[in-house]
């Protein structure tokens, strides 16, 4: 397989900073709110398998995409072009650097939800799949969805049907390189997702709102324990906390409506408070929430400049 390069102008990279969050040890009476492992791997099942022959033996297949998954169960599996028979060959030219796929969910109501790749380097490359061949790339969601308020969102898609769309880039339009797939995200698994949002506009303060996210259906209510929450800045080189905030919730109950965003809590303070403290650079900002029914934990890095 050949690969043709022209000179590399430049490289952009999206690097998702918020995205850090941490995997705590999990009590009995403690649910965080926390990501899945990303090396979770779905075994194949020939059964998920959706194919497309784009020309007379080439091939365009994806593994191990179920019909439905749990709240918390990410999405993974592998996209493979192959060419298995034509001599000729499949021309592929990507106006930068690969991965090769493109892929999008969609809800029922046809609204975006996400979108990738998030990170494309600006270069030309071209290649030409012979006989035998094979090209694959890995597709992994887990849940995510895209806030055009928000480098990255915590939060997560709601249950419902939801439409994904694989696209290989490179490959002429005409051969209608796409996979379609309808999945159902059910209401089994941890029906809350969380989001520490920073308002940047606030160039003279540190402002964020939590938000809590009930992605089923059915109500949820919490109510707030006679324990303070607490908010703290962390220094992950250093292994240290530099600021806590304790502050008690200011409503008894929440309820947390069906398919719906709440804020919890706002956090408010000047940003010369921290500079004056010598407190600057980049930091986690951990959120403890205590309620009576469960303790919710959400951490998001962050910097104070």
């Amino acid at each position: 397989m050949m690969i043709k390069t022209t000179l590399l102008l430049f490289v952009f990279t999206l690097i998702l900073l918020a995205c850090k969050e941490e995997n705590p040890v999990v009590e009995p009476d403690v649910i965080d709110i926390i990501e899945p492992d990303d090396d979770e791997q779905e075994e194949v099942d020939d059964s998920n398998i959706i194919l497309r022959e784009l020309k007379e033996g080439i091939f365009l297949r994806c593994d191990s995409l179920k019909d439905s998954y749990n709240l918390d169960e990410p999405l993974s599996a592998i996209v493979y072009l192959e060419n298995k028979s034509n001599e000729e060959g499949l021309h592929i030219v990507i106006g930068n650097f690969p991965p090769y796929l493109s892929w999008r969910i969609t809800d029922s109501n046809n609204k975006l939800i996400i979108a990738e790749p998030s990170i494309i380097g600006f270069i030309d490359y071209e290649d030409s799949l012979k006989v035998g061949e094979i090209l694959s790339e890995s597709l992994s969601w887990h849940h995510h969805i895209w806030d055009p308020n928000d480098i990255y969102s915590g939060l997560k898609a709601y249950s419902g049907i939801y439409d994904l769309r694989i696209s290989f880039r490179g490959v002429d339009n005409g051969l209608d390189p796409y996979l379609t797939k309808k999945i159902e995200i059910l209401e089994d698994g941890e029906p809350l997702s969380g989001h520490l949002h920073r308002y940047h506009d606030a160039k003279d303060s540190i402002n964020y709102d939590f938000i809590l996210r009930n992605r089923i259906t059915k109500d949820i209510e919490l109510t707030a324990s006679e324990s303070p929450s607490f908010i703290y800045f962390f220094d992950d080189s250093e292994q240290d906390t530099v600021f806590t905030h304790s502050f008690q919730l200011e409503n008894q109950k929440y309820k947390l409506s069906g398919h719906s965003d709440t804020i919890i809590t706002e956090f408010r303070y000047p940003k010369q408070y921290f500079l004056d403290s010598n407190i600057n650079g980049a930091f986690d900002i951990i959120i403890v929430l205590n309620f009576v029914e469960r303790q919710i934990i959400n951490r998001k890095l962050f910097f104070i400049l």
